[in-house]
C-alpha cells in the first residue's frame, strides 16, 4: 500500500490563493461599516487630513475592540446560524419533495467507503506502523482543512459585512455610499466595453464567495481519500 497518494479537495483547494484577497476585502468592509456608523460617511470619503485631525488613540482602541468582537464573536455566530438554517431549509425541501437524501453529504458515506478513512484513524495507523510519510500526509491534510475553514469563514465575513454596510446606506443619508457602491459607480463611469467585463468579474467574485462561504461538504473534512489504497482493518 502506498498511503502517500492523497486526493485533493478540488474547487476549494484551487481557491486557496485568494484567501488573503478575501481577508483584505473583509477588513475593508468592516472599516467601511464602522465609519458609516460612527462618523456618518464611508471609507471612500476618508482623507489623510481628516485622519490626522480626528482619528486619535481612543478611536483606534475602539476600532480594534469592535474588530475583535465582530470577527471573534458576532460573525462566527451569525455564520453558524445561517449555515444551520440553510441546511434545515434544504432538508425540509427534500422531505416536502420526498427526495431521497444523498449519502454523499453524510458521514455515513465516508465511514463505510473503502477508499476513505477518518483522519484520526489514519494518524493512529501511521504512528503504529512508524510510517513517517503517511503522518506527513495527515499533517498536510489537517493544514489544508484549516486553510479551507479559514477561507470559508473570511468569505462569510466579507458577505455579511458588505450586506450590512449596504443596508446602512439605505437607512442613512442618501449621500452616504459604502465601498461596494463606490466601486460599482467607478466601473459604470467607463465605456460599456470596459464596464461590462468588469461587472461580470464582480458578479463572478460574488458567486464565488457565496459558494465558498456556505459550502456544505464539511463532513468530508474529517476524512482522507486514499485513491484505491485501503488500510487493512485492525485485528
Amino acid at each position: 500500500m502506498d498511503p502517500t497518494t492523497i486526493s485533493k479537495f478540488g474547487k476549494l483547494e484551487a481557491a486557496m490563493s485568494f484567501r488573503w484577497v478575501i481577508t483584505l476585502l473583509s477588513a475593508i468592509a468592516f472599516v467601511d461599516s464602522y465609519m458609516i456608523i460612527i462618523y456618518g460617511f464611508g471609507l471612500a470619503n476618508m482623507t489623510m487630513p481628516w485622519v490626522k485631525t480626528y482619528l486619535g488613540l481612543v478611536d483606534l482602541i475602539s476600532l480594534i475592540t469592535m474588530f475583535s468582537i465582530t470577527f471573534g464573536m458576532i460573525l462566527p455566530g451569525l455564520g453558524f446560524v445561517v449555515v444551520e438554517l440553510w441546511s434545515s431549509i434544504k432538508l425540509r425541501y427534500r422531505l416536502w419533495r420526498k427526495t431521497e437524501y444523498s449519502p454523499l453529504s453524510t458521514t455515513h458515506f465516508y465511514d463505510h467507503h473503502p477508499s476513505y478513512i477518518a483522519a484520526d484513524d489514519y494518524r493512529v495507523w501511521a504512528i503504529k506502523n512508524s510510517n513517517s510519510a503517511a503522518y506527513k500526509d495527515y499533517e498536510q491534510a489537517v493544514s489544508e482543512w484549516k486553510d479551507i475553514k479559514f477561507m470559508r469563514y473570511m468569505s462569510q465575513c466579507c458577505i455579511f459585512l458588505t450586506l450590512f454596510s449596504y443596508i446602512l446606506t439605505f437607512r442613512l443619508d442618501s449621500e452616504v455610499h459604502n465601498y461596494y457602491q463606490v466601486v460599482v459607480s467607478y466601473i459604470e463611469s467607463y465605456a460599456w466595453y470596459i464596464s461590462g467585463p468588469l461587472s461580470l468579474i464582480i458578479g463572478y467574485i460574488g458567486l464565488f464567495l457565496l459558494g465558498v462561504a456556505f459550502d456544505q461538504t464539511y463532513p468530508r473534512e474529517h476524512y482522507i481519500h486514499l485513491k484505491n489504497h485501503e488500510i487493512p482493518p485492525e485485528e
